[in-house]
Order: structure tokens, then C-alpha cells, then sequence
């Protein structure tokens, strides 16, 4: 399965100057030189470390459940906003007309094989996902409701953690999900493709 991470810089840097001219007219003229202040706005940005994707590859029998590898290094997130930020996650698998994904898709793409729809329980094939960990090193983290545990991969974005604001100029941490899949005794055998996708948006 993929689990693609998002960057999106959620503000801009804009910076205005204004110069005046200064004037010569003729010998002894007297020079006149005025000024403006130069304006920054930087806007509210947030950026996820590293690559923004990451393939967690997982086999499986069928009749038996598997989870992530819950060693593997937690993804670093920082935003220059007091404030602190949200982390939103949709499912946005593949299908048979987007191979690269298409948010809202939640299940995990078999082409000829069929699909695997995320669930948590039951006898028919499911996948899941949880936030496994979840770190603030500049302000505090929550993770949302019932998402430490397994939960159905939304179809919408939908908030699983926050991150609330510090008393510095930013907020960072880490985090990194978890995936669990079952697959029942009669699944046919080949490769399934699912995806979710991390978005971080700042908190105004």
C-alpha cells in the first residue's frame, strides 16, 4: 500500500519595497532624498521533512491479519505558526481511470482482482489505519477521538491530530501512522494498492 504525504505551503511571502529617486537639477542643486518602508507579510506555512511519499510494502496470507512495521522512522512536521496546525488525512487510492489515486477512493485497488475496502472487523477482507504515534517537541498534540486505534480510512478529509500552539514563533513534532490489513481464507493472491494522503493546514 502507499501512504502518500503531502506538502502545501498554506500561506505566501510577499515583500513590497518602495524607492525614491533622488534629483540633480543643475551645479549647487540641493539633493532631496525621501524613503518608504519596505513591508514582509509571511504567511502561515507548514512542511513535512523529508520525501513527500512513502510506500509501506506488507505481505500477507490469506486467513491472517498484518500490520505496518511500526519501527520504521515517524514522519518530522513543523508549522511557523504560533497557533499551531491540523493534520487531515482522506483516503485517495488508485482506480482504473486515476493509477496515480483520486482522493475519496478508500478501498485497496485489485484491478481484475477486485478491491479490499477498508473496515475493522468482520469476515470479509478489510484494511485499517490508526495513528501509532504522535509527538509535539514545541507545543501539544492530540490525536482525535477513537483514531489510536483502528478506524475506516475516511473519504473525507477529516482531522485526526492537532497540533495546539507553543509559545515560540512555531510548532513542530512527529507522528506516524499505522496500517493494518485481513485477508479472508478465498481473497485472490496478487498485489493491492491503497493510498491515504496527509495534509497539514495551519490553525489561524
Amino acid at each position: 500500500m502507499k501512504n502518500k504525504i503531502k506538502y502545501l505551503p498554506m500561506g505566501i511571502l510577499t515583500i513590497t519595497t518602495a524607492l525614491s529617486g533622488v534629483a540633480l537639477t543643475s551645479s549647487g542643486a540641493i539633493a532631496q532624498t525621501g524613503s518608504k518602508p519596505a513591508s514582509v507579510t509571511v504567511g502561515a506555512a507548514c512542511t513535512f521533512s523529508g520525501s513527500t511519499s512513502y510506500t509501506e510494502n506488507m505481505s500477507i496470507y490469506a486467513g491472517t491479519t498484518v500490520e505496518s512495521d511500526t519501527s520504521r522512522a515517524p514522519y518530522e512536521v513543523r508549522c511557523n505558526n504560533p497557533n499551531g496546525f491540523l493534520i487531515k488525512a482522506i483516503g485517495s487510492s488508485p482506480d482504473a481511470g486515476h493509477p496515480t489515486g483520486l482522493d475519496g477512493n478508500t478501498f485497496l485497488y485489485g484491478g481484475s482482482l477486485g478491491n479490499i475496502n477498508t473496515g475493522t472487523s468482520g469476515t470479509e477482507s478489510y484494511w485499517s489505519f490508526k495513528i501509532g504515534f504522535a509527538y509535539a517537541s514545541e507545543g501539544t498534540v492530540t490525536v482525535a477521538t477513537g483514531y489510536n486505534n483502528y478506524q475506516n480510512v475516511p473519504g473525507s478529509d477529516t482531522t485526526v491530530i492537532t497540533y495546539s500552539g507553543a509559545t515560540g514563533a512555531s510548532v513542530s513534532g512527529l507522528f506516524r501512522p499505522d496500517y493494518q490489513v485481513f485477508a479472508k481464507v478465498s481473497q485472490a493472491a496478487g498485489t493491492y494498492s491503497g493510498k491515504v494522503k496527509y495534509t497539514l493546514v495551519p490553525v489561524s
